[in-house]
């Protein structure tokens, strides 16, 4: 790994920190609330993809193989893709659905509160791998493997801002799923509680698509951002929406 390999792969993590600290901070700031509910969305979030991970440790490799082999490529991406987003929508909104209701997670803050836990830890331990990775591979050189290290190599400015940018999408999906999930505890609302599991599963599912069908070694990395942030949108449109209506609906504590 180059000087500038390093340099840029440091700058990288460290301005995915600076923007989840961001966001934090304005939550905290707009809120002036406890910072328990992101926390606890952050260990939703961690038991959920633990939950994900064990299920798709016993059934990914056989469910994958079988498309493949018996339906071809092109069914393979689409209906492999399709049970990567199931998979996480059976996963992260029940999961997150449970620890909501036990907190007793009724408000507009604790909403987006809960999803930015969700966002912030995902972000946080993405930038935290980089930190690792880069200071193992600096300290002890050859230890890891080859590809590992490929990986962060022959890195560019697009290293810096696709990151970046891919995590605030990122994030404001996770905090339209948070605010999705609260408000159906708020409400008792299957609808929104179904609404959430759809969303995570279309979002899971496209980006399921992409590692499948191997685009991301092969399309410009803008192109995988701008396919992605339509999904923001909608997060924005949920936020929009929801803030709307527990103004109406829900008084804030």
């Amino acid at each position: 790994m180059e000087t500038s390999d390093l340099i840029i792969n440091l700058t990288t993590s460290i301005l995915i920190l600076c923007i989840t600290g961001l966001f934090i901070f304005l939550w905290k700031k707009h809120t002036e609330k406890s910072l328990k509910c992101i926390l606890f969305g952050g260990l939703a979030w961690a038991i959920s993809v633990a939950v994900k991970a064990g299920i798709a440790l016993f059934t990914n490799q056989h469910i994958f193989n079988f498309l493949e082999s018996s339906l071809g490529n092109t069914l393979y991406i689409i209906l492999g893709s399709v049970w990567l987003g199931i998979l996480t929508g059976i996963t992260e909104i029940p999961i997150g659905y449970w620890f909501a209701k036990n907190r007793y997670y009724k408000t507009w803050e604790q909403g987006i509160g809960f999803g930015l836990g969700f966002g912030v830890f995902e972000a946080g331990l993405i930038a935290l791998s980089i930190i690792a990775i880069v200071s193992i591979n600096t300290i002890t050189p050859g230890f890891l493997p080859t590809e590992i290290i490929n990986s962060f190599s022959e890195t560019s400015l697009n290293s810096v801002f696709v990151p970046n940018i891919e995590r605030i999408i990122a994030t404001i999906i996770h905090i339209a799923t948070g605010m999705l999930i609260v408000y159906s505890v708020a409400t008792e609302s299957l609808y929104i509680f179904f609404s959430a599991v759809f969303y995570k599963t279309f979002v899971d599912g496209v980006a399921g698509a992409f590692h499948l069908s191997k685009v991301l070694d092969k399309w410009n990395p803008w192109i995988i951002e701008l396919l992605l942030l339509p999904f923001a949108l909608v997060g924005i449109y949920i936020f929009i929406k929801l803030t709307k209506k527990w103004s109406k609906k829900l008084v804030s504590v």
